[in-house]
Order: C-alpha cells, then sequence, then structure tokens
C-alpha cells in the first residue's frame, strides 16, 4: 500500500534544507540503507536547487510542489513546477554524458553542467515531463529486495 505526503514549498534557497529534512524524515519510515537515502537527498536538493535557480531564475516566491511516495518497491519523488522547462538537448546531453568525479582532482570540475547527471546519477529511475506548462520529474529510489 503506498503512502504519500505533498507539501509546498516557495522558491527560495533557504528553503530546500526544509524540504530535504522532510524527505529524510519520510523516508525513515521505509528500509532504505544510509548510502541510498544520502544519494537520493542529494539528487533531490539538486533538482529543486535546478528548478529554483534555472527554472525560476532566482525569482522568490514561486511555488514548488513535492509528493514523496513510499510504496512497496521504492521510494518516488515528483518535484512539480510552472518555470522554464529544461531543454530537451540538455537532458539528452545529461543522459548520454558518464558521471565520473576524479576524487583527487576536484578542482577540474566544471563550473555548471553537471546538475542533472548527478541527479540522474543518484536515482535509479528518472522521468521528466512536461504538460500544460507544468514540468513535472521523478525522482525513483529502489528499495532493498
Amino acid at each position: 500500500m503506498a503512502r504519500r505526503i505533498t507539501f509546498t514549498i516557495e522558491s527560495d534557497l533557504a528553503q530546500v534544507a526544509l524540504a530535504a529534512a522532510a524527505l529524510r524524515g519520510v523516508c525513515g519510515l521505509v528500509v532504505l540503507d544510509p548510502e541510498a537515502l544520502d544519494e537520493l537527498e542529494l539528487g533531490f536538493v539538486e533538482a529543486v536547487n535546478n528548478v529554483i535557480e534555472h527554472g525560476f531564475a532566482e525569482r522568490a516566491g514561486m511555488p514548488i510542489l513535492i509528493t514523496v511516495e513510499l510504496l512497496d518497491d521504492r521510494v518516488a519523488i515528483r518535484i512539480a513546477d510552472q518555470g522554464t522547462s529544461i531543454p530537451p538537448e540538455l537532458l539528452e546531453r545529461a543522459r548520454s554524458a558518464p558521471f565520473e568525479v576524479d576524487p583527487d582532482d576536484l578542482d577540474s570540475l566544471p563550473e555548471s553542467g553537471m546538475g542533472l547527471r548527478l541527479i540522474m546519477h543518484c536515482a535509479d529511475k528518472i522521468t521528466y515531463t512536461v504538460k500544460d506548462g507544468i514540468n513535472y520529474l521523478l525522482l525513483e529510489k529502489l528499495l532493498p529486495a
């Protein structure tokens, strides 16, 4: 049986920590190892930050609707907003480019362009759709069998 919580935050970077704490609290109700929970939170925070920074161009006060659903086999997070959509070519580039980080050379990381790849690396499944002017990003993390 699915359990679900939906909440809204405003497009303010200060709100992201609150949303992340809520996600972590809700995920405490399922069996998710600490590393998987950290990955899910990191992908979620990056996704919400991207909505604020790129979708809303840091315009404060815009609503971001977040739904966290606990299913038998996974945690599903849906982020919905009415900001600027992700250009298809950026999504395709993020899907096709490997996410490789040299921990011994962190100075070589690019200043931008890593966010979508990071999100895709942190979730087991990503779905992005736009319908009636609303962007929907679905992040899914599988639970252990």
